[in-house]
């Protein structure tokens, strides 16, 4: 069964909804604009980057599942409708949403691309050192349908690296 969490909207931090009245804390959160990390519209897509409160590890067993997944950048429109990826905190879902965003822009340059590459390049490693530390189980019970989120970063350098490309 998946857990309830609580944000800290001040420092941005989660605890575990422990209690009932915890839980009910950790709804009202989810219900309100204390949840949203970021919101953009890019030409036709909406990004929209949230707190989910509920742990969604056990929709994606190639998450560490010692740690809660509780964001979620999902875009609507455009020609990504639907694509959505999941955080573990609140920085790594900032960095997320920024990502996507970037990637739904033209690029206008190499040297526009290469500050890209330097902010989401630490990211990559990151993740990749989170995923050698977290087998898969044998048997997971679902798999979510949609991009894999520990290559979000690295896909979206990708799609701009061959977009500067067309510049070139």
């Amino acid at each position: 069964m998946a857990d309830w969490y609580i944000l800290n909207t001040e420092d941005k931090s989660f605890r575990k909804a422990v209690t009932d009245e915890d839980k009910a804390e950790a709804y009202r959160i989810v219900r309100s604009k204390d949840k949203i990390v970021a919101q953009d519209q890019v030409g036709d897509a909406f990004v929209s980057t949230v707190f989910l409160g509920l742990d969604h590890a056990f929709l994606d067993h190639a998450f560490n599942e010692d740690r809660p997944v509780l964001f979620e950048t999902l875009v609507m429109g455009d020609e990504r409708d639907h694509d959505v990826w999941r955080y573990h905190t609140w920085q790594e879902a900032v960095a997320g949403h920024d990502t996507t965003v970037l990637s739904l822009l033209p690029t206008r340059s190499k040297a526009e691309l290469e500050a890209v590459k330097a902010i989401l390049e630490p990211l990559i490693l990151a993740q990749e050192g989170a995923r050698k530390e977290s087998p898969a189980p044998e048997e997971p019970e679902q798999r979510i349908d949609h991009d894999d989120s520990q290559n979000h970063y690295k896909n979206n350098i990708d799609d701009l690296t061959n977009r500067g490309r067309e510049w070139e």
